[in-house]
């Protein structure tokens, strides 16, 4: 029988926290690279924050997900989703979930403290919005703007704010270097749903995959993979990124086509979702790693 800790690590789907680790150190790395980069004492709690309400908001996800049903379909073969495929009380999830919020408010009381008061409220937004993405009576995830609003908060909003912490104001540079992992992380919650649109359907959802269907749902999330590599490419160009972002985006853009076009020869179903995640974030990890080289190989 799998450990306690096993189940928290499945329940707060530890391997999709690759999300909010890349914005962080993207986000780190530009400020480096713009800032001279201050100090490191307000890292560590910034990070473990930011990594906290994401796997509150996973672990909630999957806790409303297993009450509403949506879980429960029978053609779910996802591991993680212990709460069917194990013995796991839906209530260890809902506690897992609190948990990790309240960590996240005392993390965030001391960043506030150290004169970035704002946190407070920008922290409070954001685990709104990761609760009432599956929580409340009319979540986000079950409308066609869910890919967005999840988008928006660990990618606009997370690298925004961990700028932020450094008095880094929010003008033109950081937006723009911003949305490329917003446009990123929109196209690995669209492969999500384009995977789930037989359950999801019957759960009575209206995600933007059920919308377009199965064929555009496999076109938007490529559509928004190359919005986020020529927002790369065209932030490098415009001097609010370092110059060398450009060549290394572009070269990264190959790898993550061929992916693509292994992604679109299996098809998007439940059959193949887990396949198919661990492709998308494979092309995530190329994104990631080819910003990065472009701030090391450009420091100035």
């Amino acid at each position: 029988m799998p450990s306690t800790f096993a189940n928290f690590l499945a329940v707060v789907e530890i391997r999709t926290k690759l999300v909010s680790v890349s914005t962080l150190l993207l986000a780190t790395l530009y400020v480096s690279w713009r800032f001279r980069f201050p100090g490191t004492g307000l890292l560590l709690p910034m990070w473990a924050a930011a990594l906290a309400v994401d796997m509150g908001t996973t672990a909630f996800n999957n806790y409303y997900d297993y009450w509403r049903g949506t879980d429960r379909h029978p053609d779910i073969r996802e591991k993680d989703k212990v709460l069917v495929t194990s013995n796991v009380s839906p209530a260890f999830a809902f506690v897992t979930a609190l948990c990790c919020f309240l960590l996240a408010a005392a993390l965030g009381l001391v960043i506030a403290f150290t004169g970035n008061p704002w946190v407070i409220p920008v922290g409070a937004a954001c685990m709104a919005v990761g609760f009432l993405y599956t929580g409340g009576p009319f979540p986000l995830s079950r409308t066609p703007f869910g890919e967005l609003f999840a988008g928006g908060c660990l990618g606009f909003v997370l690298f925004s704010a961990a700028c932020g912490v450094w008095s880094l104001p929010l003008d033109a540079g950081v937006a723009f270097a911003a949305l490329p992992s917003t446009f990123w992380i929109a196209s690995i919650l669209t492969v999500n749903n384009t995977c789930d649109i037989k359950g999801d359907t019957e759960a009575g959802r209206k995600t933007l995959s059920i919308l377009v269907g199965v064929k555009g749902g496999g076109i938007a999330f490529m559509l928004l993979g190359l919005l986020g590599q020529a927002a790369s490419v065209l932030a490098a160009l415009s001097g609010f990124l370092p110059g060398a972002i450009a060549p290394s985006v572009m070269a990264g853009t190959v790898p993550i086509i061929a992916v693509w076009v292994s992604m679109h020869r299996l098809s998007y179903s439940h059959a193949t979702k887990g396949r198919n995640m661990g492709k998308i974030l494979l092309c995530f990890i190329f994104y990631t790693v080819s910003v990065a080289a472009g701030f090391l190989f450009n420091p100035i």
